[in-house]
């Protein structure tokens, strides 16, 4: 990376260019990098810390607030914009500037959705870069503590809905904005994640979106789960243009990180989150709906370890009006064979996504990517055993059931994954726990690796 001009630039023209109170850090795993942007800002006046990857920075976030985070967009074992939510879930109203070396609309998009106050490409021109730090810092809506205090002490906006103060934005998706908000109840103010609608229905794409929030809140109020978000509250305003729900707020953290390995836990606690998601699923289901939208980034580990399973937007009855043969929806990468070949969906396809979440969870292997295409280019994950010797082949053959290919070979409802997960966890060693039932593992069986897809694809079978 190169940065040029530092010589030619004053420092910007704002309160924080000479109070060393604002503190950044910068969170890049090229020292160099890392370097040239810690004596530009030090001789700026700001105070500068560093982390060489995400889980430095989650830790120093843990202890510390920060005025302001930048961060590499691209760093090895972080997928895409997965610490940007996170960095916006820790300290919910810190600016971050994510710096890019790839120069692309939709990674641009991906992260000013998730938070970010500006992406900026690398090489770095100063001109623009030192300016873009001081308008975040001084834009930002965060207060100056590390973490929330409590209600009754905390400084809120003047924005409201009803009777609930908007405080900051937690995230954004494409059908809603969440906010963090606040709410007097008897026992004092409580905090919640308030959803809003982006755009009132006005085209056909704007019908779809508000039927799709209707169709969240409606799931939502259906289920009364330990491991689902619990609606709170519903309504459209005091000038009944704003649709919104209120869900609790949860502090946790995202499952992705859990599953990139850049949070770490023993693999028993992983297997945990594994069946409290699938005792979810099997309430989800019970109430005649399906999720449809499964994936890491929708489901957060509590500090208890309890999860929370989120967004509810696509869910729906099948056979429903928005749930059309040949229609998609949902996330692609963890989308069952048969969803992304005519976009068929039933209990056993969430059960797929679910198996496609824990295989990345348990083995930190990224789970077989394709474009969209029909069936037959489904390629079937590569046994854990192969790369992973010690790793339980109770767990593998469990795995291996969620993900058959064809649907009438898997788990046909989520709660037979929770029995199953029971039997495992029954040994004190999950290595110690045998194979589950109708489990065989197919070999290599010499296959040269110029053919490796069709391997692959062979190398679950089940009798």
């Amino acid at each position: 990376m190169t940065i040029s001009g530092a010589s030619k630039i004053n420092p910007p023209q704002s309160t924080h260019s000479t109070s060393a109170a604002k503190r950044i850090i910068i969170v890049d795993d090229d020292t160099q990098v890392r370097t040239l942007f810690r004596d530009l800002l030090t001789q700026h006046g700001y105070e500068v810390h560093e982390a060489d990857g995400a889980p430095a920075a989650l830790q120093a976030m843990e202890n510390t607030h920060f005025d302001l985070v930048i961060s590499d967009a691209q760093m090895p074992g972080v997928p895409g914009v997965a610490l940007l939510r996170e960095i916006k879930r820790m300290q919910y109203g810190v600016p971050v500037i994510v710096v890019s070396g790839v120069v692309e609309e939709a990674l641009t998009a991906e992260c000013i959705q998730a938070g970010a106050s500006n992406v900026i490409t690398k090489p770095v021109d100063i001109k623009a870069f030192l300016p873009a730090v001081a308008v975040a810092i001084e834009s930002s809506s965060r207060p100056k503590n590390r973490r929330l205090r409590p209600p009754q002490t905390r400084q809120t906006s003047s924005h409201r809905i009803d009777q609930y103060n908007l405080v900051g934005k937690l995230g954004e998706g494409g059908m809603g904005v969440v906010h963090l908000a606040e709410r007097a109840n008897e026992d004092g103010p409580g905090q919640y994640a308030l959803k809003i609608l982006k755009t009132p229905a006005r085209s056909e794409l704007d019908w779809q979106l508000s039927e799709r929030f209707r169709r969240e809140i409606a799931a939502l109020s259906k289920l009364d789960h330990p491991n689902i978000v619990s609606l709170v509250d519903h309504g459209v305003g005091v000038n009944h243009s704003t649709p919104y729900f209120v869900m609790e707020y949860v502090n946790g953290r995202s499952l992705k990180l859990f599953c990139t390995g850049l949070l770490k836990v023993p693999l028993r606690d992983k297997v945990s989150y594994v069946r409290q998601l699938a005792d979810a699923l099997s309430a989800v289901h019970q109430a005649g709906l399906l999720h449809r939208d499964l994936k890491p980034d929708n489901v957060l580990v509590l500090p208890n370890g309890q999860i929370k399973l989120m967004d509810f937007g696509i869910a729906g009855i099948e056979n429903s009006d928005l749930t059309q043969t040949g229609q998609l929806f949902g996330t692609f990468e963890y989308m069952a064979p048969e969803t992304r070949a005519h976009g068929h969906t039933d209990e056993r396809s969430d059960v797929f996504s679910i198996g496609a979440i824990a295989y990345e969870l348990l083995t930190q292997i990224r789970f077989p990517r394709l474009p969209p295409g029909k069936l037959d280019d489904y390629i079937a994950p590569e046994p854990p055993r192969d790369s992973i010797p010690d790793f339980p082949v109770a767990l593998e053959s469990l795995l291996a059931k969620m993900l058959r290919r064809n649907p009438a070979d898997r788990y046909p409802t989520a709660m037979a994954v929770v029995n199953d997960i029971d039997i495992c966890l029954q040994y004190a060693e999950l290595a110690d726990a045998p194979a589950l039932a109708g489990y065989k593992k197919a070999g290599w069986n010499g296959t040269p690796r110029r053919n490796i897809r069709s391997a692959i694809k062979s190398m679950f079978t089940w009798q």
